[in-house]
């Protein structure tokens, strides 16, 4: 129980470092700041809807630079389509699983970090030695997509804020998706990783937009935190 607690407040310090994630507007105004200078051309803006670094964007910043991306497929289970938010055969905890924004920051490793994925790093750490197939942040954290010879690894499992603006672009999503080898999200229910209780967390029922805690099994669609203009994500 003392390891995991130490894990858990080393995977918070790690990702948040010196920079608050709240502080400001990090969307616009820290965010930006901090990540002037690039590997690829100054001001390079994009859009919603735009295929980039293998999956859709569906949220920028103000300035159009950076954003979060929406994974092109659902992710494959053991089980098939379905996941359980803790793996198979593992003790219910509490994680602390809790941030449930739509807002970007930088965490110590320089990269962009949002609640969403401050959320699925702890629970990644507390299931470190579980299959990442038996659980729906373990599934995020093991995907990746190789373009054009550059690999984006850094997906994670959305804060249910996240995956409900998700559901508000879903047709944007699933036209882009399909075009380019992906599925459509469909009417399916989808867990983010919004903790709710012990053993409960937020899904996002894609049919009629209810959002509930749940304890049983439904799909997993990933979210990418974008540094569009530096491309070693």
């Amino acid at each position: 129980m003392v390891s995991n607690l130490i894990t858990r407040a080393v995977s918070i310090l790690l990702l948040i470092g010196a920079s608050d994630l709240m502080a400001g507007n990090p969307a616009s105004t820290q965010y930006v700041q901090q990540n002037s200078g690039s590997s690829s051309p100054a001001g390079q803006t994009y859009t919603i809807g735009e295929y980039a670094q293998g999956g859709v964007i569906f949220w920028l910043t103000l300035d159009s630079q950076h954003g979060l991306v929406a994974s092109i497929e659902n992710m494959p289970s053991l089980t098939g389509t379905t996941f359980q938010w803790t793996p198979i055969g593992a003790s219910d905890t509490t994680i602390g699983a809790t941030g449930n924004d739509i807002s970007m920051g930088i965490g110590a490793d320089g990269k962009p970090t949002t609640t969403g994925k401050i959320n699925s790093a702890l629970i990644v750490a507390e299931y470190s030695g579980s299959l990442s197939s038996t659980y729906a942040a373990g599934a995020c954290n093991a995907y990746s997509v190789t373009v054009s010879g550059v690999t984006y690894d850094d997906w994670y499992l959305p804060s249910l804020a996240e995956l409900g603006l998700m559901q508000s672009m879903q047709s944007t999503i699933d036209s882009v998706s399909v075009l380019h080898g992906g599925s459509s999200l469909g009417t399916n229910k989808y867990w983010s990783s919004f903790e709710a209780k012990t053993g409960n967390a937020w899904s996002q029922d894609f049919s009629n937009a209810n959002q509930a805690s749940t304890s049983s099994s439904v799909r997993c669609a990933c979210v990418q935190s974008g540094l569009f203009n530096h491309l070693t994500i």
